[in-house]
């Protein structure tokens, strides 16, 4: 099993035992997917092209508030929520229903850390 495989199948575990996560991608900084996994019938925004770009772009200008990097956006909106968490180079973007715990979803953070390594090295290549 390749590294994408494996990957798409613990965001698939991962999207299964979160209640109202719907989908999430995986992009480097300037929105280019790197993979994303989505339950059965996706959320419309998930497959937008210019979504995950726009969120890198809020993330670099929320930085710009001489209050520090930037970590993560929470948007919550009529119907859905959005969370992105800024690992630069990589962009995690978390799209779950608006009734879906926050502060569970937030916690995911902490999940994704195992995978950076090999993920920035991917970007890092990408973008040489």
């Amino acid at each position: 099993m390749s590294l994408s495989d494996e990957l798409r199948k613990d965001l698939n575990h991962l999207i299964a035992t979160t209640k109202g996560l719907q989908a999430i991608m995986i992009t480097d900084r300037d929105g280019i997917p790197i993979i994303k996994a989505s339950i059965e019938k996706p959320p419309e925004l998930s497959t937008k092209p210019n979504f995950p770009a726009i969120a890198g772009v809020a993330c670099e200008q929320a930085s710009k508030l001489s209050l520090g990097r930037c970590k993560s956006i929470t948007c919550i909106y009529d119907g859905f929520q959005i969370i992105h968490f800024n690992k630069h180079p990589i962009m995690i973007t978390l799209i779950a229903t608006d009734k879906a715990n926050t502060g569970l979803l937030l916690a995911l953070e902490s999940q994704f850390d195992p995978i950076l390594g090999p993920l920035k090295k991917v970007v890092h290549i990408k973008s040489t």
